[in-house]
Protein backbone atom coordinates (compact mmCIF):
# COMPACT_ATOMS: atom_id res chain seq x y z
CA UNK A 1 0.00 0.00 0.00
CA UNK A 2 2.65 2.56 0.69
CA UNK A 3 4.83 1.54 -2.10
CA UNK A 4 1.81 2.14 -4.33
CA UNK A 5 1.10 5.43 -2.96
CA UNK A 6 4.49 6.69 -3.10
CA UNK A 7 4.55 5.50 -7.14
CA UNK A 8 1.53 7.50 -7.63
CA UNK A 9 3.03 10.53 -5.70
CA UNK A 10 6.42 10.51 -8.47
CA UNK A 11 4.07 10.26 -10.69
CA UNK A 12 1.89 13.39 -10.01
CA UNK A 13 5.36 15.23 -9.21
CA UNK A 14 6.35 14.01 -12.53
CA UNK A 15 3.15 15.52 -14.41
CA UNK A 16 3.32 18.58 -12.21
CA UNK A 17 6.56 19.28 -13.45
CA UNK A 18 5.76 18.47 -16.84
CA UNK A 19 3.32 20.64 -16.60
CA UNK A 20 4.51 23.61 -15.15
CA UNK A 21 8.00 23.10 -17.75
CA UNK A 22 5.54 23.21 -20.66
CA UNK A 23 3.86 26.52 -19.59
CA UNK A 24 7.68 27.86 -19.14
CA UNK A 25 8.66 26.51 -22.52
CA UNK A 26 5.72 28.32 -24.08
CA UNK A 27 5.89 31.52 -21.91
CA UNK A 28 9.32 31.59 -23.05
CA UNK A 29 8.61 31.22 -26.86
CA UNK A 30 5.98 34.21 -27.22
CA UNK A 31 8.93 36.59 -25.64
CA UNK A 32 10.75 35.51 -28.15
CA UNK A 33 8.58 35.68 -30.52
CA UNK A 34 7.76 39.48 -29.33
CA UNK A 35 11.16 40.92 -29.25
CA UNK A 36 12.03 39.41 -32.58
CA UNK A 37 8.94 40.45 -34.74
CA UNK A 38 8.87 43.90 -33.05
CA UNK A 39 5.29 45.80 -32.89
CA UNK A 40 6.22 48.36 -35.62
CA UNK A 41 6.73 51.24 -33.27
CA UNK A 42 10.60 51.71 -34.40
CA UNK A 43 11.97 54.92 -34.28
CA UNK A 44 10.96 56.55 -37.51
CA UNK A 45 14.29 57.94 -38.62
CA UNK A 46 16.01 54.82 -37.95
CA UNK A 47 13.30 52.75 -40.19
CA UNK A 48 13.60 55.55 -43.28
CA UNK A 49 17.73 54.97 -42.93
CA UNK A 50 16.98 51.47 -43.53
CA UNK A 51 14.93 51.73 -46.53
CA UNK A 52 16.78 54.48 -48.18
CA UNK A 53 20.16 52.86 -47.32
CA UNK A 54 18.71 49.90 -49.79
CA UNK A 55 16.37 52.14 -52.24
CA UNK A 56 18.70 52.94 -55.18
CA UNK A 57 17.93 56.58 -55.45
CA UNK A 58 19.56 57.08 -58.53
CA UNK A 59 16.47 57.22 -60.90
CA UNK A 60 14.13 58.49 -58.14
CA UNK A 61 13.06 61.66 -56.40
CA UNK A 62 12.58 62.53 -52.88
CA UNK A 63 8.81 63.68 -53.12
CA UNK A 64 6.89 66.10 -50.72
CA UNK A 65 3.87 66.62 -49.04
CA UNK A 66 2.58 68.08 -52.35
CA UNK A 67 3.78 64.65 -54.73
CA UNK A 68 1.90 62.52 -51.48
CA UNK A 69 -1.27 64.14 -52.20
CA UNK A 70 -0.95 64.36 -55.87
CA UNK A 71 0.62 60.90 -56.07
CA UNK A 72 -1.40 58.87 -53.67
CA UNK A 73 -4.34 61.38 -52.35
CA UNK A 74 -2.89 61.61 -48.82
CA UNK A 75 -2.30 64.27 -46.64
CA UNK A 76 1.30 64.52 -44.97
CA UNK A 77 0.04 66.49 -41.84
CA UNK A 78 -2.22 63.22 -41.27
CA UNK A 79 0.73 60.90 -40.34
CA UNK A 80 3.65 60.78 -37.95
CA UNK A 81 6.25 60.66 -40.62
CA UNK A 82 6.45 59.84 -44.15
CA UNK A 83 8.75 58.99 -46.73
CA UNK A 84 8.10 59.06 -50.66
CA UNK A 85 10.70 58.27 -53.96
CA UNK A 86 9.29 58.17 -57.41
CA UNK A 87 10.22 58.52 -60.98
CA UNK A 88 9.87 61.71 -62.77
CA UNK A 89 10.12 59.49 -65.77
CA UNK A 90 7.30 59.43 -68.18
CA UNK A 91 7.58 55.28 -68.69
CA UNK A 92 9.02 54.61 -64.91
CA UNK A 93 7.08 53.43 -62.14
CA UNK A 94 9.31 52.63 -59.64
CA UNK A 95 7.88 54.37 -56.10
CA UNK A 96 8.79 53.86 -52.09
CA UNK A 97 6.41 54.70 -50.28
CA UNK A 98 6.86 54.71 -46.37
CA UNK A 99 4.08 56.25 -43.86
CA UNK A 100 4.13 55.90 -40.08
CA UNK A 101 0.59 56.39 -38.96
CA UNK A 102 -0.60 57.72 -35.95
CA UNK A 103 -2.99 54.87 -35.25
CA UNK A 104 -3.28 51.47 -36.36
CA UNK A 105 -6.54 52.41 -37.61
CA UNK A 106 -5.42 54.20 -40.13
CA UNK A 107 -3.40 51.66 -41.72
CA UNK A 108 -6.56 50.55 -43.33
CA UNK A 109 -7.02 53.82 -45.81
CA UNK A 110 -3.27 54.44 -46.59
CA UNK A 111 -3.68 50.84 -48.09
CA UNK A 112 -6.79 51.63 -49.97
CA UNK A 113 -4.94 55.23 -51.02
CA UNK A 114 -2.05 53.22 -52.50
CA UNK A 115 -3.94 49.91 -54.12
CA UNK A 116 -6.02 52.94 -56.00
CA UNK A 117 -2.56 54.03 -56.75
CA UNK A 118 -1.18 50.85 -58.22
CA UNK A 119 -4.53 49.97 -60.13
CA UNK A 120 -4.21 53.15 -62.05
CA UNK A 121 -0.36 52.84 -62.48
CA UNK A 122 -1.73 49.31 -64.26
CA UNK A 123 -4.15 50.88 -66.19
CA UNK A 124 -2.07 53.33 -67.58
CA UNK A 125 0.66 50.68 -69.04
CA UNK A 126 -1.73 47.68 -69.37
CA UNK A 127 -1.29 46.15 -72.94
CA UNK A 128 2.14 48.38 -73.95
CA UNK A 129 4.23 48.42 -70.20
CA UNK A 130 4.80 45.20 -70.10
CA UNK A 131 7.99 45.73 -67.72
CA UNK A 132 6.24 48.35 -66.14
CA UNK A 133 3.13 45.57 -65.91
CA UNK A 134 5.65 43.28 -64.08
CA UNK A 135 6.94 45.66 -61.57
CA UNK A 136 3.19 46.69 -60.70
CA UNK A 137 2.38 43.01 -60.13
CA UNK A 138 5.23 42.03 -58.39
CA UNK A 139 5.14 45.18 -55.96
CA UNK A 140 5.16 45.20 -52.19
CA UNK A 141 2.20 46.65 -49.89
CA UNK A 142 2.95 45.21 -46.02
CA UNK A 143 2.04 47.05 -43.06
CA UNK A 144 3.52 46.08 -39.99
CA UNK A 145 2.87 47.47 -36.54
CA UNK A 146 1.85 51.68 -37.20
CA UNK A 147 4.05 51.16 -40.43
CA UNK A 148 2.66 51.16 -43.97
CA UNK A 149 5.55 50.26 -46.62
CA UNK A 150 4.67 50.59 -50.82
CA UNK A 151 7.29 49.08 -52.71
CA UNK A 152 7.37 49.04 -56.95
CA UNK A 153 11.21 48.12 -57.63
CA UNK A 154 13.37 46.16 -58.98
CA UNK A 155 14.84 45.73 -55.72
CA UNK A 156 11.30 45.32 -53.84
CA UNK A 157 12.80 42.17 -51.85
CA UNK A 158 15.90 44.03 -50.63
CA UNK A 159 13.79 46.97 -49.69
CA UNK A 160 11.27 45.02 -47.66
CA UNK A 161 13.96 42.89 -46.12
CA UNK A 162 15.54 46.27 -44.82
CA UNK A 163 12.32 47.07 -43.65
CA UNK A 164 11.85 43.71 -41.60
CA UNK A 165 14.73 44.09 -40.10
CA UNK A 166 14.20 47.40 -38.48
CA UNK A 167 10.32 47.07 -37.52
Amino acid sequence: MIIRKRKDQKRADILSILRYGTVGILLVYVIVLMVKKGDGNAAFSETASAVEDVVNTDKLTKGGSQDLKRLYRLHSGDYEDVLLYYTRETMGVEEVLLIHVRSQNDTEAVEEAIEKRRQAQLANFEGYGAKQVNLLDSSIIKTKGRYVLFVVSPDADRIEKAFNHVV
